[in-house]
């Protein structure tokens, strides 16, 4: 039942009629007993979801598109490494001030991890937005070496200059790619039934994690599995950075048994 001393919580973005973070967030809240609801809102702008935040009381948060870059000028903190990603996917209000993090690269990490170990894995990120970004920042101090690959050798230096790593990152066009361990695909092109990178380019037996969560299997996936990788699926990076995102809020970690939910309502 909802009161008066009910916690809210709410995923703010645009569109926003699909996310499931409440799916997610509200399974936890009601299996572990914590009186918050978590829900919906579409803002015009960055500066909505602060006042809306600061105003409502609302507890914390989830940013989604388009906002995630924006919301930075408008809170009081952000963490470092959000910082060096440019953008938040997470907020948290104590006392009316409002710290901004990252959780997508987490989130993304935790669901490789499931598979096999990061430490001396090489590995090819195909993309340069905002969750190559995310993922790079937060896996390059675990890997042996990170190849940012894309058509587009200038928006892909920007990433690899900003990562300023002592570790070996470098460019390679998409019809070069290097030896690898990983490849993680960041770009949408899986949602539209297209294939980021020629089919020659899926080394058997590697790993392949496409972030894209729906379709389940995007073409990526179903050639990988043709070739006998292993498959991180783009569901798996969906679940962890909520997870992580409700442990900042509550400093507790929501079932296991939220996969099965989340996955009944995915597909």
């Amino acid at each position: 039942m909802i009161t008066g001393k009910t916690n809210v919580y709410a995923v703010f973005g645009n569109p926003v009629e699909h996310s499931l973070s409440p799916v997610i967030h509200n399974y936890g809240f009601e299996k572990l007993g914590i009186d918050s609801i978590y829900i919906a809102f579409k803002p015009k702008d960055a500066k909505i979801i602060a006042d809306s935040i600061r105003g409502l009381g609302i507890k914390g948060a989830s940013i989604t598109i388009p906002f995630k870059i924006d919301i930075m000028k408008h809170i009081d903190y952000i963490d470092p490494i959000a910082k060096k990603i440019g953008a938040v996917n997470t907020l948290i209000n104590e006392n009316d001030k409002i710290s901004g993090f990252n959780t997508d690269g987490i989130g993304a990490i935790k669901a490789i991890e499931e598979i096999t170990e990061l430490k001396d894995k090489r590995v090819v990120i195909l993309g340069y937005g905002g969750s190559a970004r995310a993922i790079s920042f937060t896996l390059i101090d675990k890997v042996k070496s990170l190849c940012i690959a894309g058509r587009d050798r200038l928006k892909a230096k920007e990433l690899i200059d900003d990562l300023n790593s002592i570790n070996q990152t470098y460019f390679s066009y998409l019809d070069n790619i290097p030896e690898y361990d990983i490849m993680i695909n960041t770009t949408p092109l899986g949602m539209k039934g297209e294939i980021p990178v020629e089919n020659k380019f899926i080394i058997e037996n590697s790993i392949v994690f496409d972030i894209v969560y729906k379709p389940k299997d995007t073409r990526l996936i179903m050639e990988a599995k043709n070739k006998n990788c292993k498959i991180v699926y783009g569901y798996k990076m969906l679940l962890y950075q909520a997870i992580e995102q409700f442990r900042i809020w509550t400093g507790k970690n929501i079932p296991n048994t939220v996969e099965n939910i989340l996955i009944n309502n995915l597909y």
